[in-house]
């Protein structure tokens, strides 16, 4: 009988040492569980942070690209109006040069000063690269006259005349400053 108690005693103590590894285990199951779990959870929130830097990274170099692009653009703009302007100059030279060497003879050639000619931006049309100024027929413009613009004392850029009424003109914009375009209510002076 005493045998058997101290077998089943022997099995009680090895059921009960048994319980209590298999609880430890659990925990540090747990533990490890939990552990893995904010290790995630720091990963995700890491992952969520990194998406969102590059998603504000991408609409601003979107942006930048589409700025890029406008520049791009105008200036492409710009270079067709001066390769048209070269060109339209290349023909008249190659018909100037052409022409047999005669011996002209000028008419008395009679230069009237031009007064200090000064007006306003009347209105602008990017899309078309034009403004229209307060200056016409009326004040001695003539078609081709080139005027520099001025916004408080500071260069904006050129235009050239191309359309003429008597109190108003049309000019082609030839250049304009970097990061400022031409405005209403801008100053115009004859050069």
């Amino acid at each position: 009988m005493k045998r058997i108690q101290a077998f089943l005693t022997l099995g009680f103590l090895f059921i009960f040492l048994l319980c209590i590894g298999f609880f430890v285990q659990k925990e540090n199951e747990k533990k490890a569980r939990i552990e893995t779990e904010n290790m995630l959870m720091v990963s995700v929130k890491e992952r969520l942070r990194l998406k969102a830097e590059f998603e504000r990274r991408i609409v601003e170099y979107e942006e930048k690209i589409k700025y890029l692009f406008a520049q791009v653009e105008k200036e492409t703009k710009i270079n067709s109006m001066l390769i048209a302007n070269l060109k339209r100059r290349k023909v008249r030279f190659e018909v100037a040069s052409n022409k047999d060497e005669k011996q002209i003879t000028l008419e008395k050639i009679v230069i009237k000063s031009v007064p200090d000619v000064k007006g306003t931006v009347l209105m602008v049309d990017e899309e078309n690269n034009l403004v229209i100024i307060n200056l016409g027929e009326s004040n001695d413009i003539r078609i081709g006259d080139r005027f520099s613009v001025y916004r408080e004392d500071y260069f904006v850029g050129d235009i050239e005349i191309i359309r003429l009424q008597n109190s108003l003109s049309a000019g082609e914009i030839l250049s304009e400053k970097e990061n400022l375009n031409i405005a209403v209510n801008d100053m115009v002076s004859l050069f």
